[in-house]
């Protein structure tokens, strides 16, 4: 969805919008979904620079919910906020 590339299902990651707004991740929940490559912090970021996520899932998505992805994909930012680190 960043990127816009093709490419087989296991190198990509299904994003799916709960009914609270929370962003979850995996292909066997109900509801329209998104895909994002794997571990690709810059795909994840170009996706919400341009409003993917709300486009894609045709529903608002919260900041908050967003950064809730990023530390569930392992991308959060780093305290110091100048280098991505994965998250245990």
């Amino acid at each position: 969805m960043g990127c816009r590339r093709r490419a087989p299902a296991h190198e990509l990651v299904r994003v799916v919008r709960r009914r609270d707004g929370a962003l979850v991740t995996g292909t066997a929940l109900p509801g329209r979904g998104a895909w994002l490559c794997r571990g690709s912090a810059s795909c994840l970021e170009r996706a919400v620079r341009r409003d993917a996520f709300a486009r894609a899932l045709r529903a608002p998505v919260a900041p908050e919910a967003l950064d809730g992805l990023r530390r569930e994909l392992g991308l959060a930012p780093d305290v110091r906020g100048w280098m991505d680190t994965p998250v245990p």
